[in-house]
């Protein structure tokens, strides 16, 4: 029988903003729940979170175990249904779905690579002899889809696609930080933030630095910290604000009186109010600042549409190092080839128990570069650009900092990646815990807060705030300098790929698309994403990229 005791459930949930009331009758329930469908505590907290978003809850209650207990079965009864299916019928594998590619038009070449013809390692459960085994058909079901109105497939055989990389590589790491590169840094970005505030609110004639016991209503802006005691929960009365100024003032807010309101450490605010003879400055208005531009179209040679693909790590089982599902993946990628592959961390996961086995021999540098190669070897002969993009804080073969360094292996088989233009479409990854470390740090207070879309309420903040990463302090080890020359944003992407342990989600967030692939290992199947571009339609710059493309979550 699975036991999970109250602390480690409610641990878990507040890593993300949740909780759960301390009651005999849920955790009798929660583990009959994971006894039930053998659930280890990641899986499960990944399924109940799930649960209360499409419920729109942040308490877990007995509702939300019976919404969970019902999913879980639902999906259970098709895998059986598909098992039993499948056994009845001959193997086959799918026609191609966008057009297939003749291989003298393939431009992927791996020959450059030098490749070993066996591997007699046992990555657990398989006997792996120079390629990965052979997988059953492989069963894709649509999780959701979002399809723009103006969207046509267009099956045309494409020219290769161009790839720009518009982000610079980090060069300094956490606790290389000069003092004075950080205050300049921070300093501008406080700075660009009030001129975007200016832009979008007329009225403001000045910005001021209140003084404690003045009486007139003043406009100011600044970086929200919290209150110098740990004790003391971040909430409305419970917050400070550092103003832009020479001395780096901090004046003690009171936001009760605006109607509504979200904040987190390291967030900037432009906020109109007075004293009125206290000592917090309250708040009677929250001004916000004019939407980031939207990166330009450019214009693609090719006249078909644009297929990315995405899939996040972990690539393969916590109990095996086989990548039996990265194997399927790249299998599906080598029939329908779309043009490019986005492959996210982590690669060689620090959480898998099989790595951490007394009789697991294999350095986990010598790991990623056999990986890298049984990849090259799985798409020689295809056309599609790969894009490869650690994450530091699970790849064991990277250093656990932000931004993230590249990969350091013998390998030059896949192009680094932050923010990247791929013809027309500008495309932007995010670190895999941003949206969880923004759940857990938000503090946000309205009239029907159940009933609002949280996701995309903390997708919109790093569109607001101009950043990759607003939080501050971080979450992470970080080299803050560092931070505020990678993750600034000047325009608006058309696209960010927020990988999440959240339910995965396809969200439109101010002209954004902004989409969650889910993990391609998890619970009973994992997930990737699956877009197409109409580029005919975004090449006269006159169509909204939402309206003129497809996006799926894929289950594989």
């Amino acid at each position: 029988m699975v036991y999970m005791d109250y602390d480690t459930i409610f641990g878990s949930l507040s890593d993300f903003g949740y909780s759960m009331p301390e009651r005999d009758d849920l955790i009798n329930k929660v583990n009959s729940i994971a006894t039930q469908f053998n659930l280890d505590l990641e899986d499960f907290v990944d399924e109940l979170l799930a649960s209360a978003v499409n419920m729109k809850k942040s308490e877990i209650d007995l509702g939300v175990l019976e919404h969970m207990e019902a999913e879980l079965s639902r999906k259970l009864g098709d895998n059986v249904h598909k098992m039993s299916t499948l056994s009845s019928k001959k193997s086959k594998r799918s026609e191609p779905a966008f057009g297939q590619r003749t291989a003298d038009q393939c431009g992927f070449d791996a020959s450059c690579i030098e490749v070993e013809t066996t591997i007699h390692e046992d990555f657990g459960f398989t006997h792996i002899t120079g390629k990965y085994r052979e997988f059953s058909p492989i069963m894709n079901v649509v999780l959701r889809k979002v399809e723009g109105k103006l969207f046509a497939n267009y099956s045309v055989v494409l020219g290769s696609v161009s790839i720009t990389i518009l982000s610079s590589i980090p060069e300094d790491t956490y606790a290389n930080d000069k003092i004075s590169n950080v205050i300049d840094a921070k300093c501008g970005r406080m700075t660009n933030f009030g001129a975007r505030c200016r832009q979008a609110n007329p009225e403001i004639s000045n910005w001021s630095v209140p003084v404690s016991g003045s009486t007139g209503c003043e406009y100011v802006y600044g970086e929200i910290v919290k209150e110098i005691s740990e004790d003391i929960l971040l909430s409305d009365q419970s917050v400070s604000l550092l103003v832009d100024n020479e001395l780096g003032s901090v004046i003690k807010l009171d936001l009760t009186r605006l109607p509504e309101i979200t904040i987190f450490p390291g967030q900037m605010v432009a906020l109109f109010g007075s004293f009125e003879n206290g000592d917090r400055f309250v708040a009677s208005l929250q001004l916000f600042p004019s939407p980031l531009p939207l990166s330009p179209l450019g214009r693609s040679a090719n006249d078909g549409n644009l297929r990315l693909w995405c899939a996040c790590g972990p690539f393969t089982s916590t109990e095996n190092c086989s990548y039996e599902p990265l194997c399927d993946l790249l299998d599906m990628v080598k029939q329908q080839q779309p043009h490019v592959l986005v492959l996210m961390g982590p690669f060689v996961d620090r959480k898998n128990n099989f790595l951490k086995n007394s009789h697991f021999s294999v350095e986990y540098e010598d790991l990623m570069g056999r990986l890298m190669k049984s990849i090259a070897r799985s798409l020689d002969g295809c056309r599609t650009e790969l894009i490869v993009l650690p994450a530091s804080s699970h790849d064991a073969c990277c250093n656990y900092s932000f931004p993230t360094s590249p990969f350091v292996i013998n390998s030059d088989i896949y192009k680094k990646l932050g923010r990247a233009k791929c013809d027309l479409v500008t495309e932007l990854c995010v670190h895999p815990q941003i949206m969880a470390h923004l759940s857990k740090n938000e503090w946000h207070r309205s009239v029907d807060k159940e009933n609002r879309d949280r996701i995309a309420r903390l997708a919109s903040h790093i569109l607001e705030q101009g950043s990759l990463y607003p939080l501050f302090p971080s979450s992470l080890p970080t080299s803050i300098e560092e931070c505020e020359k990678v993750c600034t944003l000047r325009n608006a992407p058309h696209m960010i790929i927020c990988s999440s342990v959240l339910p995965t989600f396809i969200k439109i967030v101010d002209r954004t698309v902004v989409a969650n692939p889910g993990t391609l290992v998890r619970g009973v199947g994992g997930t990737f994403l699956r877009c197409e571009f109409a580029t005919s339609y975004l090449a006269d710059g006159t169509a909204n990229l939402a309206d003129c493309s497809k996006y799926e979550i894929i289950q594989l």
